[in-house]
């Protein structure tokens, strides 16, 4: 019954590291725009308020400091890059294309 119980408590606390959730904002031509970042396993589904679609991006580089996502390959809009202080909670995205580039950078809040 002890082994039960303890095998529980622990598995309660993994479940908790690996359900995470970013919400970061920032400004987009005045306006305030949020995207979620959800974890799922190796990945992160990305997903943006008032859209029905979500994209898988896979993690790059992880530590307890900072979270980097790579998407090498988004047809049509080239690569896209985040990278989140997990201490800070500052974001910046880059999307990277042929002709021009887009930076945004803003604040994230962490759910659990």
């Amino acid at each position: 019954m002890k082994k039960l119980l303890i095998t529980i408590i622990l598995s309660m606390f993994s479940w908790n590291s690996y359900a995470e959730t970013f919400v970061c904002s920032y400004i987009n031509g005045g306006s305030i725009e949020t995207i979620r970042y959800q974890r799922e396993g190796n990945a992160f589904m990305e997903s943006m308020a008032g859209y029905d679609m979500r994209f898988r991006v896979p993690i790059y580089d992880e530590s307890e400091e900072v979270l980097a996502l790579l998407s090498k390959n988004i047809p049509g809009l080239g690569i896209h890059s985040i990278y989140i202080d997990k201490k800070t909670r500052e974001y910046s995205s880059t999307i990277i294309r042929a002709r021009i580039s887009n930076v945004s950078h803003g604040m994230c809040e962490v759910i659990y």
